[in-house]
């Protein structure tokens, strides 16, 4: 309820994955603990702003993983990290950890931060008031109904993209609305998808990665 909220205070559509759904999802009793998942970015439904979709899908770039660091006692907490394209976690790329979120109403999952740098076509991109939600399938080795919104800092990205734009004309040629960041600069895209669907891969994920061995 209070992330429902605080999604409808930013002017975003609050993260409940489809009720249908839910009422249909079977909780998952394997253990999700150190399963990692792999999530095309580019293979997700980009409700907002309506060009990002064929942006991303111009750019080389990585898939992200999303593994369960921590489920215990009706929690779950989960770390993402960029692919390294080649099936394992790159390691040059830092790990970022959601805060533990409730996980009573297994296998549907919702996670909250209030920012992230992820990198994208290879500029650090900042993502503020990051939610992510998903269905874990029955045996856990996939989860979809994926949505995901957050507000993208683009005043880095105009040379990823164009760089004849400043933050403001990127977020119209992207068809988005330019809105202040958490700093009060009118330098945000209000970002919304949904349709996203995460397989389980066999790969190694280390969560203390911080990209400065690199």
């Amino acid at each position: 309820m209070i992330v429902s909220l605080l999604a409808c205070s930013m002017g975003l559509e609050p993260l409940v994955a489809d009720q249908d759904e839910a009422l249909d999802a079977v909780p998952v009793e394997q253990a999700l603990q150190g399963r990692t998942f792999e999530l095309d970015l580019t293979g997700i439904a980009w409700i907002e702003p309506a060009g990002l979709g064929d942006a991303l899908a111009a750019l080389d770039m990585s898939n992200l993983l999303v593994h369960v660091a921590d489920e215990a006692e009706g929690q779950i907490t989960l770390a993402v990290a960029l692919s390294d394209g080649d099936g394992g976690q790159d390691a040059c790329e830092p790990v970022h950890a959601f805060p533990a979120a409730d996980f009573s109403n297994n296998p549907r999952f919702q996670v909250e931060t209030a920012g992230m740098d992820i990198t994208l076509g290879g500029q650090p991109a900042a993502f503020q008031d990051l939610y992510l939600a998903g269905i874990f399938d029955p045996a856990g080795d996939a989860w979809d109904h994926g949505r995901l919104s957050t507000l993208l800092d683009v005043r880095d990205l105009s040379q990823v993209f164009d760089d004849r734009l400043d933050a403001c004309e990127l977020a119209e040629a992207l068809d988005g609305t330019c809105e202040p960041c958490a700093d009060g600069v009118e330098a945000c895209i209000p970002v919304s998808a949904d349709s996203a669907y995460a397989w389980e891969i066999d790969a190694d994920f280390d969560v203390t990665v911080d990209g400065d061995g690199c």
